[in-house]
């Protein structure tokens, strides 16, 4: 048995014996077994792919596009993923990503299958949870990577808020699941210590990012939409709501200090670009900068002042900084290892979790000086003021004082605030609100069944369905 137990990737018999260390391992995201004498993991945050031989203690790793509760697809030796809530095969040999998507009446490549947990099954029908919560079902063919019309086969199942559903099907053919609620509808919620929780005035929704504006009236939102992602903006003050991009995935939008512009970096295909525009002006954006495939791209992932914006290759670590005004920015890099940087208001400092051992890290901006630890462990850091830095650990966040010029802590940090409904969503989880608190996602309470549901024959009633849909 493979598993992970902590920060360690451990294996023991399942007749008994004592475990074994593998090897150490952050953010695991997946165990699955290619065959009976070798299994894969996927740790990293969902960045690296191990191969583990647990008789002789082999490993092998390397670095993949992002891979978050995945599975194992023997028939194509690849790895069945969702990201950004549509599917993706990734084969972590060829270093190749491509999307799956649903055929069109005439055979050809439509829109992405969009959902999470996605399963195959015996090469020819694929499952997953789509965009509403209810298991569908569908024809695959995994050389084309191509699934037909999908229809819907159970609700009710367990989806937590990242995506990962909670059922499983033996090789027998019997379906087992917990039920429950569909997780990833939440509420965006603001918490300042002393203050509570307070909703905003949004309805709950699928929130996959999202960033305030300083002065507290425009929040953008990155959710499914009906035809792929959406970026929509609300006016908080008034309570209207518009969409302004639509694309196949769209990642992090960030406002200017003004409040006017946005920058936002969106997906067509195995092409990501980054966008400039200014929402309710009826003017299109205008793209900075694209990358092809396998070229990296620069999410924008802060945007502290109008002549200063920063972005981040999250697969290699690697933070640039550019000018947001120059109509094709020009990327400097300012480190490299880096996750979830973030420039402190004066712009002297930035804080960043490191890819290696998840440390929180503090240097001086835009030429990086001394590096100071703040935390051993965290994710997500950001600025509270010049000299308040946050950060969290599960669903508690820490706050610890630096010194505003060196980013030297000036003492321990204390607990800040905790939520157990916090949901850690994709990108950043947590934004500031710019008075002193943060915004996140709080997912539904989910009561606890006691129970499973187990339904015997279910392939057998799976496969009678989708392919009388098809014929």
């Amino acid at each position: 048995m493979g598993y992970f137990a902590g920060d360690r990737m451990m294996a023991a018999p399942v007749a008994g014996g004592e475990p074994r260390l593998l090897m150490m391992a952050t953010s695991g995201t997946m165990v699955d077994w290619t065959e009976s004498s070798q299994f894969i993991t996927v740790d990293n945050d969902g960045y690296r792919f191990n191969r583990f031989d647990p008789a002789t203690g082999g490993t092998q790793s390397m670095t993949i596009a992002r891979c978050t509760f995945g599975v194992w697809v023997p028939e194509s030796a690849e790895l069945l993923c969702s990201f950004n809530g549509t599917a993706q095969a990734i084969d972590p040999d060829a270093q190749s990503v491509v999307t799956i998507r649903i055929a069109d009446a005439d055979g050809t490549a439509g829109a992405p299958a969009s959902g999470s947990a996605f399963r195959t099954i015996e090469g020819r029908y694929l499952l997953w949870l789509a965009t509403d919560g209810n298991l569908v079902g569908a024809t695959y063919d995994v050389a084309t990577h191509l699934a037909g019309p999908p229809i819907r086969l159970l609700d009710g199942i367990r989806r937590e808020a990242l995506g990962e559903g909670q059922f499983d099907i033996s090789e027998t053919g019997t379906l087992v699941y917990a039920p429950g609620l569909d997780a990833t509808i939440g509420r965006l919620v603001r918490f300042r210590p002393g203050e509570g929780i307070e909703a905003l005035p949004i309805d709950p929704a699928d929130y996959q990012r999202y960033d305030l504006s300083r002065d507290g009236r425009w929040l953008a939102v990155v959710t499914p939409g009906t035809e792929g992602a959406e970026l929509r903006i609300h006016d908080l003050r008034t309570g209207q709501r518009s969409t302004w991009l639509r694309a196949e995935g769209i990642r992090h939008a960030m406002w200017n200090p003004g409040g006017d512009r946005l920058l936002a970096s969106i997906q067509h295909d195995t092409t990501w670009a980054l966008l400039r525009g200014v929402p309710g002006s009826g003017e299109p954006a205008d793209t900075l900068a694209t990358w092809g495939p396998g070229q990296g791209s620069f999410d924008p992932v802060g945007f502290p002042f109008d002549s200063v914006a920063i972005g981040l290759d999250w697969t290699s670590g690697v933070m640039v900084r550019f000018d947001p005004r120059d109509d094709r920015s020009t990327f400097d890099t300012v480190l490299t290892g880096a996750r979830f940087p973030s420039v402190s208001p004066s712009g002297r400092l930035v804080t960043y979790q490191t890819v290696d051992e998840s440390r929180i890290v503090v240097t001086t901006f835009p030429e990086v000086g001394r590096r100071w630890q703040v935390a051993t462990l965290g994710v997500e850091p950001i600025w509270l003021s010049d000299t308040e830095l946050l950060y969290r650990f599960g669903a508690i966040w820490y706050m610890v004082r630096v010194d505003p010029a060196t980013g030297e802590p000036q003492g321990a940090a204390t607990q800040w605030g905790r939520d157990p409904r916090f949901s850690d969503t994709s990108g950043w989880s947590n934004r500031p609100d710019h008075a002193g608190g943060v915004i996140y996602v709080e997912s539904p309470e989910q009561a606890d069944p006691g129970y499973l549901r187990v339904i015997p024959n279910w392939v057998d009633q799976m496969k009678h369905a989708v392919d009388g849909a098809n014929r």
